[in-house]
């Protein structure tokens, strides 16, 4: 166990789980990760004969395994965890055997806490109770001290050897900073970032490779079907971002509220500690228009639609290499263009 002092966002005291009454599920549509040592616990767990037969049917081993990503508990046939009791959306495995014995993604998400490049406990825009929590209240994201402790290995030795600070500290500045509109904070932020990396670069360039993004996500399991739509509408950016205020007049607030949390959780811009800051300004620049594309789709009419699109694409967004995959998608429509 790891008992430190984490930063964390200022709502952190108060987020639960909604448990049951989650419209998107984190038990579902996706593949949880098991360390080795989860991997043999759960194999020796003693436990009910129909849970253990869901238990062994469920895990998988996989082919590149190593001893922190050693198998996988593989989604039932309509895409929710074999573990999750169809009568009230609970965990089998937590009510039975107690939240101990749970894998420490089931343990700890949608929470993420980290020891580079300092003791910080993010929460991930992945799940709709954060966003929910962050869209509720106009207050910029602040930040604070909590005493938390958890089970999780030590990580490895930070790739980025240089201090992080303050490079998170202005990018998180130019976003916040209300004298501009959120479009223009983007821009805001790639010019600080892509002058360190020699280049320029705004916003609007991202129409080129909006249609190769939609493509690539469209046989995505959580936003293939909205980018199909999307792909379907031709609609561009700029015609996004005006449907977009006009149908949510607090849409700049919320696209905030929401990247602030985002920034934090994936470190920003040293997402997956790459120290290329043009990349990764092109993979926000990416995920920016596509999240403007795709909330401000015709059939988003609700917080709620909102709220559950935008989810469903932090899924991608921060649990993926989005960000390089976007890179190399604009890198790609730029050439061609």
């Amino acid at each position: 166990m790891i008992e430190k002092k984490f930063i964390v966002p200022a709502y952190y005291k108060n987020f639960s789980c909604k448990g049951g009454d989650c419209r998107t599920c984190c038990c579902g549509g996706w593949a949880v990760t098991v360390s080795m040592k989860e991997y043999f616990s759960l194999l020796g767990l003693e436990c009910n004969p129909e849970l253990r037969y869901k238990i062994d049917g469920a895990l998988h081993l996989l082919k590149d395994a190593d001893e922190n990503r050693f198998a996988q508990i593989l989604p039932a046939f309509d895409g929710t965890c074999p573990m999750r009791r169809k009568s009230d959306g609970y965990c089998a495995l937590q009510c039975e055997c107690g939240e101990n014995v749970l894998p420490a993604v089931c343990r700890y998400y949608p929470r993420s806490p980290r020891l580079w490049p300092r003791e910080e406990c993010c929460i991930s825009c992945s799940c709709e109770k954060v966003l929910e929590d962050l869209i509720v209240t106009p207050e910029p994201l602040t930040f604070e001290e909590r005493d938390l402790a958890f089970y999780f290995d030590e990580e490895d030795a930070p790739i980025v050897e240089k201090d992080v600070t303050e490079d998170r500290k202005k990018c998180m500045d130019l976003l916040q900073d209300r004298a501009f509109s959120v479009t223009e904070r983007m821009d805001n932020i790639f010019r600080f970032l892509f002058e360190k990396g020699g280049k320029t670069f705004s916003l609007q360039e991202t129409d080129d490779a909006l249609t190769d993004m939609l493509s690539f996500y469209s046989d995505s399991p959580s936003i293939g079907e909205e980018c199909e739509r999307a792909l379907a509408s031709k609609t561009t950016l700029q015609e996004a971002v005006a449907a977009l205020r006009k149908k949510f007049p607090q849409a700049d607030l919320w696209a905030e509220k929401i990247l602030s949390n985002h920034f934090f959780f994936m470190k920003f811009p040293y997402v997956e500690r790459n120290e290329n800051l043009s990349d990764v300004a092109l993979g926000l620049a990416g995920l920016f228009a596509l999240w403007t594309i795709l909330v401000a789709d015709e059939k988003v009419e609700t917080t709620d639609d909102f709220v559950d699109v935008t989810g469903k694409l932090f899924r991608v967004a921060e649990h993926t290499r989005f960000y390089k995959n976007v890179a190399i998608l604009m890198e790609e429509s730029f050439r061609k263009s």
